[in-house]
């Protein structure tokens, strides 16, 4: 979107009509509407239409448009006179739309003429040489692709793509072990419905998942926010008998439940995990204190996650926990969460989650008037702040202070500073 904008911005003719419409052209193209960015520049005088930046801008949008044929004309427009660092960029895409208007000898002629030989041009031109049906030489062409699969390039796509070949070469087992990889590595792919469906195919049978198989879709579904759909799969299972193997399902579901902010649930699978005696029990144990502070703030929760850091004193994450039980504590007893608070601060003594403890407790001393306290402990909070945002809420409270103890000018210059530091 940036590229297109700022080829929108690109100087037409000094005529009366083109600058117009050049700025029409600059705002359609900056509210996403290609539609009328299209006709702005097809209303353009053709001298400036012709401007090889011009018809570089009015092919991408054709081909975003999926106008593919008037995307190939203005690629070939705008190759006539662009810059070397467009000219490379417009003959790629030129490609592309020779392939979507299936004219893959001409595609894999012009991806030839590209240098450098990129990861994307090598995939496109393994692309090129399949869609001419030509498998043998596409299969090393697609399996080297995949193999430096990036960001620039579909891996999912080039998959699919070699398992086609595979297939068509006869080597049935290697295409279905590729598929079979990818409905298992890729799930959250949109095209894993495809990929599913080309295996079933290959296999004459629906394809059957093994337990861990399917654990280990769910986990990568969730890890990839598809938690619905995780779910889904961990709930088609029945769960396990054999307790090692129910307390692995109860691990990887209440896990789930939890990214998914299920809590009510997410803390009683968790618990079951815990008293089957999972390998994961003290991560399980950890995450079902959390999900049911999560449901619900109370006591019987709070000492719950206590508990738990009391149960694994070494663990990294019991600090963050006693500053979670503290801040929930508040909200029924203030004054067991400041107790709470201040054995927080003897025991980190420094970063995050002392320096709020701190925070914390200065806000309480300054609503009991203990202005020494408040002043000192905001002092120190911004002391320690390692980000700007912390360090200047510190410097507000202190100012709060100053103008609480009835020093008003003191308190304006430390909000006057605070103002020309935010």
């Amino acid at each position: 979107a940036a590229a297109l904008l700022a080829l929108a911005t690109t100087r037409t003719g000094n005529t009366a009509l083109a600058q117009p419409i050049a700025a029409a052209v600059r705002d359609a193209v900056i509210d996403h509407d290609d539609a009328r960015a299209l006709g702005a520049i097809e209303a353009l005088p053709a001298t400036d239409r012709d401007e090889p930046r011009i018809a570089y801008l009015e092919a991408r949008l054709a081909s975003r448009a999926g106008d593919h044929s008037r995307a190939l004309d203005r690629y070939a427009r705008a190759l006539a006179g662009v810059p070397a660092a467009i000219a490379g960029d417009a003959r790629r895409r030129l490609s592309r739309s020779l392939l979507a208007t299936a004219r893959f000898a001409d595609a894999e002629a012009r991806l030839s003429e590209i240098t450098p030989r990129t990861r994307e041009v090598r995939a496109l031109v393994a692309e090129a040489v399949l869609a001419q049906g030509d498998f043998a030489r596409a299969e090393p062409l697609l399996a080297a692709a995949v193999a430096e699969e990036s960001e620039d390039t579909d891996g999912f796509a080039l998959r699919m793509a070699r398992a086609e070949a595979l297939t068509a070469l006869g080597r049935r087992d290697e295409a279905v072990a590729v598929l079979r990889d990818l409905v298992l590595t890729r799930p959250e792919h949109p095209d894993d419905a495809s990929a599913r469906l080309a295996l079933e195919g290959l296999l004459g049978a629906p394809l059957v998942l093994t337990f861990d198989e399917t654990l280990a879709r769910a986990e990568r579904l969730s890890d990839r926010f598809q938690r619905e759909r995780a779910l889904a799969e961990l709930r088609a299972l029945a769960e396990p008998e054999e307790r090692d193997a129910r307390a692995r399902y109860r691990h990887v579901l209440g896990m789930v439940e939890y990214a998914a902010r299920h809590d009510a649930l997410a803390e009683a699978i968790l618990l079951g995990a815990v008293a089957d005696e999972a390998e994961t029990s003290v991560d399980d144990g950890y995450h079902a204190a959390r999900a049911g502070l999560r449901a619900a703030i109370d006591r019987a929760h709070v000492e719950s996650l206590r508990a738990w850091a009391a149960a694994n004193p070494r663990d990294e994450r019991v600090v963050e926990t006693l500053h979670l039980s503290a801040i929930a504590e508040q909200t029924y007893d203030a004054d067991a969460a400041a107790r709470a608070f201040r054995a927080l601060v003897r025991r980190a003594r420094s970063g995050d989650y002392a320096r709020e403890a701190r925070f914390r407790l200065g806000l309480r001393a300054l609503d009991a008037r203990d202005w020494s306290e408040a002043d000192d402990l905001f002092e120190r909070t911004a002391a320690d702040a390692d980000v700007d945002l912390d360090r200047l809420r510190s410097r507000y409270w202190r100012a709060r202070v100053s103008e609480a103890r009835g020093r008003g000018a003191e308190a304006a210059t430390s909000y006057r500073a605070i103002a020309a530091d935010a």
